[in-house]
């Protein structure tokens, strides 16, 4: 493992309002773990699943 995927894991995700709407956003792990390394391509597709659904979960 490549210790610069430390920088991208933890995930954040940004919650903030703005003239009464509510607007959630992140940075997609994917392109941030690809970005370190092709290899971690796989793996980060699979993170911005699980990212989509809390965040989706979030705005409910």
């Amino acid at each position: 493992m490549n210790p610069a995927v430390g920088a991208v894991i933890p995930a954040r995700i940004y919650i903030w309002s703005n003239q009464g709407k509510v607007w959630i956003g992140y940075f997609k792990p994917s392109s941030l773990m690809t970005a370190i390394s092709p290899k971690f391509a796989k793996m980060g597709g699979m993170f911005d699943m699980k990212l989509h659904a809390i965040a989706a979960q979030a705005a409910r």
